[in-house]
This record gives structure tokens, sequence and C-alpha cells, in this order.
């Protein structure tokens, strides 16, 4: 009967990983994602969030749409007070972006608009 104690050295030892079959470490640059916030946390507490909103449009209807933007936002300008929903809005030009990041967006406004950005 074999020793099964003493390695055979003819024998691979299936107890340690294989190198070719581990998987890779990620980048150091992969950082995790947000941290979930705590379930115990009341699900109507405010929390601040943002919101993204990519467009292809001209001068004039990138314009027209902050100004519906608005509106939903703050409905009633002459309101006292802070807005119900505090906000924020920015725009960037597309143009200032980094190739990469233009790329993003164009690529998600493919995806929900099939075609659309085609010709940019």
């Amino acid at each position: 009967m074999p020793d099964l104690a003493t390695p055979d050295p003819a024998r691979p030892d299936i107890s340690a990983p294989d190198p070719t079959t581990t998987a890779p470490t990620p980048p150091d640059s992969i950082t995790p994602g947000p941290t979930p916030p705590d379930s115990s946390e009341p699900a109507d507490r405010p929390r601040l969030r943002h919101i993204g909103i990519a467009v292809v449009a001209t001068a004039a209807e990138h314009e027209a749409l902050m100004d519906r933007f608005t509106d939903v936002l703050c409905p009633d300008v002459s309101h006292d007070g802070p807005c119900a929903v505090q906000w924020a809005m920015s725009s960037v030009d597309g143009d200032s972006l980094s190739r990469r990041r233009r790329r993003d967006l164009l690529a998600a406004i493919e995806d929900t608009n099939p075609g659309s950005a085609a010709s940019l």
C-alpha cells in the first residue's frame, strides 16, 4: 500500500493553485465602487445624488433643455426659501472632454437611441 503522506514526485500537487488557471489580479487603476448606504438608514433621508444626462444638441436646443430642466427642478422661481429638492446644474461642452469620456458618452447615447450618435 502506498504511503499517502509522502508526495509522489511523478504526480502533480493538486492542493497548490495552478498558475495557468488563477485569475489575474486586477490592475491598481480599478477602484471599488461607492460604499452602499447603511441599510439601517431611513430610505426617505435626503442624500446627495448625481443625475447625468448626455445630449447631442445645437446651442439653441441645449439652452431650451437647460431651461426645461430648471422648470422641472424649480417650477416656482418666486418661492420663499430653498427649493423643495435642493439642486445645482452645470453643463460641459463635449469638446472639453477627453476622447475616452466623449466615446463613452456617445456609446451611452447610442445604446439609448440606436443609430442616433453614429453620425458624430
